[in-house]
């Protein structure tokens, strides 16, 4: 890429009916694998470049677990 093209970044979104996206940031980062994430237009966005095929099932019981 150069200055006069944009840069794709694949991005994986997170919203909730139920949950802010600070309290799901918050919640994400205080789990026992903290996870780290940004807020973008009130979105929970996560970088693909940086998860691991072995860190996506640490993600989904994080959010898993936010339901109990």
């Amino acid at each position: 890429y150069n200055d006069n093209q944009e840069r794709l970044i694949e991005v994986i979104k997170i919203t909730s009916s139920k949950y802010s996206a600070r309290s799901l940031e918050n919640n994400l980062r205080g789990n026992e694998i903290p996870i780290i994430t940004r807020i973008n237009n009130h979105e929970v966005c996560m970088d693909a470049r940086t998860i691991l095929d072995e860190d996506l099932e640490i993600i989904l019981e994080a959010i898993k677990g936010m339901g109990d």
